[in-house]
């Protein structure tokens, strides 16, 4: 179900699905555990939890709303964060990513991922048949959204 985090004056600093690993389809209460990384300076908001009104009637609508103290985490953990983010994007869309097309009726697959200073990637990846490579830069948004330009192939 949707999970929103505001700050004080109601603008959005986190948002995204909560899932849990228990049986959903009970009338009891089931447990739901999560960590959210976000970029604020705020220390104190509101956690505002959804149902998933799939009909998107309003008298379907709820939502509970809860007060929170904001824990602000370090730049290391953060650069870790969004590091994971980052890493787990390029797997997933290396076949978008690549300038080079794979050959052979082949599928690109990560082979290693560095980190360099500036916000940039270097991108090892290969099908089985070639090995390619490029330079990235990329970004990750308040929310959690990952962007990444392929700068040259090396």
């Amino acid at each position: 179900f949707p999970v929103r985090l505001v700050d004080a004056e109601g603008q959005t600093i986190f948002q995204a699905p909560l899932m849990t690993s228990e049986n959903w389809m009970t009338e009891d209460y089931i447990g739901f555990e999560a960590s959210f990384y976000y970029q604020t300076t705020a220390t104190e908001g509101t956690l505002i939890l959804e149902n998933a009104n799939a009909s998107g009637l309003p008298e379907n609508a709820k939502q509970v709303s809860l007060d929170v103290t904001l824990n602000l985490c370090d730049s290391e953990t953060m650069k870790q964060y969004q590091k994971q983010k980052v890493e787990a994007y390029v797997r997933a869309h290396i076949s978008t990513l690549s300038p080079v097309e794979p050959v052979l009726g082949g599928t690109w697959y990560v082979t290693t991922v560095v980190f360099l200073e500036d916000s940039k990637v270097s991108v090892t990846y290969e099908d089985g048949h070639i090995e390619e490579s490029f330079d990235a830069s990329y970004s990750v948004d308040a929310i959690g959204n990952v962007f990444v330009e392929v700068l040259s192939p090396v």
